[in-house]
């Protein structure tokens, strides 16, 4: 049987794509098995309370979930809890939380019902911001937001209290209210 060159080559082309297609195909059920696995958390896995008001994932893969009733750090497989302890100046200010933020550095900034904390991971004890009337402090005991600025100053948003801004450097606060 005579062949041409032409013909030689398409029949080659045509084996290659039939195998690429048959490997891609093989491979395909076994990429679809593989899914990320999603678990929920409530109070029956630990959660402080099943009323959630913020979440962060911070820079060492842990999950902090703020509640209605109080921090909690999830690692995948336990929840550790942080809630407010009055016999105790280095626990949170509140159990209310209302925001988290993680800055350039690694601390944890934690909003809540009744003063902003920092949670130093390092030493698991946390340093509570709150109003002082008369002192330079914070505007109100509310926080609803806290974000970082380029230079590593902190701006903090309250209920009613306006807007903070938070020189770590100097540990000086100004703020910055609506004027009607």
């Amino acid at each position: 049987m005579c062949t041409f060159e032409g013909e030689q080559l398409t029949m080659n082309l045509k084996t290659k794509v039939l195998i690429v297609f048959l490997w891609l195909a093989a491979l395909l059920p076994v990429s679809a098995q593989v899914s990320d696995v999603f678990r929920h958390l409530n109070t029956n896995q630990g959660l402080s309370h099943n009323r959630i008001t913020c979440i962060i994932q911070n820079a060492e893969g842990f999950i902090w979930v703020g509640t209605e009733d109080g921090l909690n750090r999830y690692n995948g497989y336990k929840v550790d809890v942080y809630k407010h302890d009055p016999s105790d100046m280095q626990s949170i200010s509140n159990s209310g939380i209302r925001c988290l933020f993680e800055d350039k550095s690694g601390m944890l900034w934690v909003g809540t019902d009744d003063g902003l904390n920092f949670f130093d991971v390092t030493v698991e004890k946390f340093k509570n911001f709150k109003l002082i009337p008369g002192k330079n402090s914070l505007s109100s005991n509310q926080i609803t937001s806290v974000a970082e600025d380029n230079d590593g100053n902190l701006w903090v948003g309250t209920a009613g209290g306006g807007l903070n801004l938070y020189n770590i450097a100097k540990k000086e606060w100004k703020c910055f209210k609506n004027r009607r």
